[in-house]
């Protein structure tokens, strides 16, 4: 509720950034209580013992307590690895909230609006299918009054200015994270919501609802290309097509994920990690096109390994959690 009240407070001029941060929060509780009515223990575990921290207070003794599954680890555990628009929703929150943590781009919250929208519809439906209608939180959301949107887009600023503000980094990952997205799961309300406020002269009778909703796939296709002709559609970035393009060499993995884990990531640990999850097999293996090929494809041409941008995305969601990142780093 925190979170909902932070975006639609009129005197916050960064909502994104708030809302972004309570709902990771908020999500991470929810899966925790799924979790723990399934009788699962959302805990890391090292061997057969479940992992403990200790948890310093100012005052008072340290206290020993479970190391619990963080946000991509609730993800894991509870999607098994199955596309869905609700799992590609909250992920890609989770890098962005680490990039926009400590600054300050208001000219951000239009452009990720239907992300945002959908981060919060897809909780409470998520409450409601798991814990009951009882506990829904519809009606005590209300419509947020608001005054005509803003024109001053992030997304449409030159590069140039883009740097000058230093968003140019996250501007790029929300537009390579969206390219990645197949069109299924891209179209979908359960990633991005979409809508679209028309003023009319009045309503037809006094008791009319002043807002009402229609559902995308009721509409004719006349009425959807009229709303794409609006620009109320979300834009996914075309790319020209370009042999292996959109791929990246070691170097470009290794920058991409240190940027995004704000940690130091190696070409040593990369290989660690390519090696501990099996994207590729070991050099000089007699079938080196043997690959994950969602995270990485045999280039025959050269005779070497590119990444993709699910690999860059995997690794920083994985190495954020500071016991992976650890592992990893000192593995020999």
């Amino acid at each position: 509720m925190l979170a909902v009240e932070i975006y639609n407070k009129p005197t916050v001029s960064f909502k994104s950034g708030g809302f972004i941060s309570l709902m990771i929060i908020a999500w991470t509780s929810l899966f925790h209580a799924y979790f723990l009515k399934k009788k699962v223990r959302p805990y890391f575990k090292k061997g057969k013992r479940y992992e403990t921290i200790k948890e310093q207070f100012p005052t008072g003794k340290p206290i020993m307590t479970y190391k619990h599954w963080d946000i991509s680890e609730c993800v894991k555990q509870y999607f098994k690895g199955n596309v869905d628009p609700c799992k590609a929703n909250i992920e890609f929150f989770i890098p962005l909230r680490n990039m926009i943590e400590h600054r300050n781009f208001s000219e951000l919250d239009i452009n990720i609006y239907g992300e945002c929208q959908s981060l919060i519809s897809n909780f409470n439906e998520y409450i409601e299918k798991e814990f009951g209608v009882k506990h829904s939180l519809k009606g005590i959301l209300p419509f947020a009054l608001q005054f005509s949107p803003s024109e001053s887009r992030l997304m449409e600023m030159s590069g140039k200015d883009l740097k000058k503000r230093g968003a140019d980094k996250i501007v790029k990952y929300i537009r390579d994270y969206r390219s990645t997205l197949s069109n299924d799961v891209f179209d979908n309300p359960k990633y991005s919501f979409k809508a679209i406020l028309i003023k009319v002269a009045n309503h037809e009778g006094k008791d009319a609802l002043p807002i009402r909703f229609i559902r995308y796939e009721d509409l004719t296709e006349e009425d959807r290309t009229k709303l794409k002709d609006v620009g109320i559609v979300l834009i996914k970035e075309k790319q020209i097509s370009v042999i292996h393009g959109d791929k990246y060499k070691p170097s470009g993995v290794v920058s991409e994920v240190s940027r995004n884990i704000k940690k130091s990531f190696t070409t040593n640990m990369h290989a660690n990690c390519w090696r501990q999850y099996k994207v590729r097999p070991q050099k000089g293996d007699s079938s080196p096109e043997r690959t994950n090929s969602k995270y990485c494809i045999y280039d025959e041409i050269h005779k070497d390994y590119l990444y993709t941008k699910e690999w860059i995305a995997f690794l920083s969601s994985e190495l954020y959690d500071d016991a992976k990142y650890q592992s990893i780093r000192k593995k020999r």
